[in-house]
């Protein structure tokens, strides 16, 4: 079946459940250095939770049940995506003369395989999001995912499609949840060195590298990190 041709909300609801059906090689994740430390450090996944996510609107959508649950979120776009740059660490350029971890973003490349065998060896569950408008009279009218669209008028089931839906404003995330059991889910060195490390693209992999080392980040934990070039470094200027 077709994203176009669902009729129902459990149409919807079996298409994002299959989410590996639908990506390919990679799937990203931003997040700031602090928390890449952190990765290392304890070679473990740290969960989100609503009250943490920045989407209000998605709130006022969940059941009970889900609003308790933890999950980490991911984007099925290769591309750069300079609005998620601008919210985990900002877009400028930092002349601190001790710059802080938090203030710096990454984007992780995680392989499918390692995440698959991730969510199988911790019995986890993962699903896509698919995005309708939450807040005016075209609510659930049409749903996107990717790059595919069901213009058919889907029923907006709030139980069913709880923790599956968020508003349209957020589509250009094409997101990829996975729900964990914990608040931290661990994980071992072929997983650690699975992973890429892309630096925010006005800076380079030894910028990145000479900040970790002035907050006295260790060269062992550094050499751990797989960093990769920015294709688009300097191609954007900051205001």
């Amino acid at each position: 079946m077709q994203f176009s041709d669902f009729k129902t909300p459990e149409d919807l609801k079996d298409y994002l459940d299959k989410p590996f059906h639908h990506i390919r090689q990679s799937v990203f994740h931003y997040t700031n250095l602090n928390a890449l430390v952190q990765i290392f450090n304890g070679k473990k996944l740290k969960a989100s939770t609503f009250e943490k996510t920045n989407d209000i609107l998605e709130e006022d959508f969940l059941i009970e049940e889900v609003k308790q649950k933890k999950f980490m979120c991911f984007m099925k776009t290769r591309i750069d995506n300079y609005g998620m740059w601008a919210m985990y660490g900002g877009l400028k350029k930092e002349n601190d003369e001790n710059p802080k971890l938090e203030d710096f973003c990454v984007k992780i490349e995680f392989p499918v395989d390692m995440l698959k065998k991730f969510i199988e060896n911790h019995n986890l569950k993962a699903n896509l999001i698919a995005y309708t408008d939450l807040h005016s009279e075209r609510k659930g009218k049409i749903y996107f995912c990717g790059t595919v669209t069901n213009s058919q008028n889907i029923n907006l089931d709030k139980e069913l499609l709880s923790g599956y839906v968020k508003d349209v404003i957020w589509k250009n995330e094409e997101e990829l949840r996975i729900w964990f059991n914990n608040d931290f889910e661990e994980i071992d060195d072929e997983f650690l060195s699975s992973l890429k490390i892309i630096p925010n693209p006005l800076y380079t992999v030894e910028d990145y590298k000479k900040i970790l080392r002035q907050n006295n980040v260790s060269e062992e934990l550094i050499n751990k990190m797989n960093f990769e070039k920015n294709k688009y470094y300097n191609t954007y200027r900051p205001k």
